[in-house]
């Protein structure tokens, strides 16, 4: 979570990114769960309350939680946000629970809207936008005159195609916790699908001189990441988190450039977290369960099992994919799967939220597939296939 004095310093930053996409005119929503300190989302929403934007829609992902209790402190802590900031500001809507099977609610409001001739933007995680427009195309639906901001993994080219082929246009937002609030802005021009600029007036941005040779693709080069303000939740000097990306000095015109951000970066991902349904999961413990744990309960040895990041190109979702080498007999896959959620969910609440999403979603599945070693012959727990 970021600090509310981090919050202000990036505020003026976030008005020039929804200026840059003619977004201040907008009626503005969210798709987001009832977790007003984690969500980022939410988070974007309070910062655009500064500015008199009001949030009119926020529809709210189910939360899984232990325990009865626990959900109600998310429901009141959401609904005292909707409070405080509807008598404080400019207006923020109670939150509306939208389970993902009924998605068409979203759907009809940005149709809704669009017949009283008002333009809609909806913030959520990349993987929510993707289904939301899978809804509208399945159905008939339109979502013209509706702009997502979408965040929390890569926007791919799958995901923009499926958005765009209902009618909406996406752009893009990429922070990491625990860091700022955002790291970088989607471009008004952009000249690849996840371009962005690079906030550089609150963080100082470099790659690391030492590239790294993933499993089967070219060489990256970790983001080293610097703040520049006192008020951010913590001091960072020259920290890696995991993230890469292309960096560039472009001139694009846009807003966010005419307010001196000229640094940009596109094909930003991951070499050391599982990123899904907005959420990312860091495998460095991961190790000992698929070299060990996993071959002594199922069969196999090292290098049998390993886990892939991966998009179905045609819907744009992304899955969490145990890669099972196909000499390995007698696996039970869903005793397999059950032992994989049960790993991912730890023993933090966090980590517990992040499997049972990605369980209740299908973003886990298992293929029968020999895994892929790096240049020096290591299988790595984790793989991500590239997208165009």
């Amino acid at each position: 979570m970021s600090s509310l004095a981090w919050q202000i310093e990036e505020t003026p930053a976030v008005g020039v990114f929804l200026d840059a996409h003619g977004l201040l005119d907008h009626r503005h929503a969210a798709y987001e769960p009832m977790l007003t300190g984690v969500a980022a989302g939410i988070v974007f929403m309070m910062m655009a309350a500064r500015m008199g934007i009001p949030l009119v829609r926020w529809f709210a992902r189910p939360v899984p939680v232990d325990n009865r209790l626990e959900g109600a402190y998310f429901r009141l802590t959401a609904h005292e946000l909707a409070i405080f900031g509807t008598w404080f500001g400019p207006g923020f809507a109670r939150p509306i629970l939208v389970p993902t099977e009924h998605l068409e609610r979203i759907v009809s409001w940005v149709e809704e809207c669009r017949r009283e001739g008002i333009p809609t933007c909806i913030r959520t995680v990349a993987s929510n936008a993707a289904r939301i427009a899978r809804v509208a195309n399945e159905s008939g639906g339109s979502l013209k005159g509706c702009t997502f901001l979408a965040s929390g993994e890569p926007l791919t080219v799958a995901k923009r195609r499926v958005i765009e082929q209902a009618g909406a246009h996406v752009t893009v937002l990429w922070g990491y916790e625990p860091g700022p609030v955002y790291v970088g802005l989607g471009c008004g021009r952009p000249a690849h699908v996840d371009e962005m600029h690079i906030q550089r007036h609150s963080l100082a941005v470099i790659e690391h001189p030492e590239p790294i040779v993933e499993a089967g693709g070219e060489p990256i080069h970790p983001l080293l990441f610097t703040t520049l303000y006192p008020s951010a939740t913590r001091l960072q000097l020259n920290v890696s988190n995991g993230d890469f990306a292309i960096l560039s000095e472009r001139r694009c015109g846009c807003a966010l450039e005419e307010a001196g951000l000229t640094l940009h970066a596109h094909q930003v991902g991951s070499y050391e977290k599982l990123t899904s349904e907005g959420l990312a999961y860091s495998y460095g413990d991961l190790f000992e369960f698929l070299e060990t744990t996993l071959p002594d309960a199922f069969g196999g040895g090292p290098g049998d099992y390993q886990i892939l990041e991966e998009e179905d190109a045609g819907g744009g979702q992304t899955f969490l994919t145990l890669l099972v080498d196909p000499g390995v007999d007698g696996i039970d896959e869903q005793g397999l799967l059950d032992r994989l959620g049960s790993e991912l969910a730890g023993d933090n609440r966090q980590s517990r939220f992040m499997s049972r999403v990605w369980q209740n979603s299908g973003a886990l599945r298992i293929r029968r597939e020999a895994p892929v070693a790096s240049a020096r012959g290591k299988i790595l727990p984790l793989r991500v296939a590239r997208k165009g």
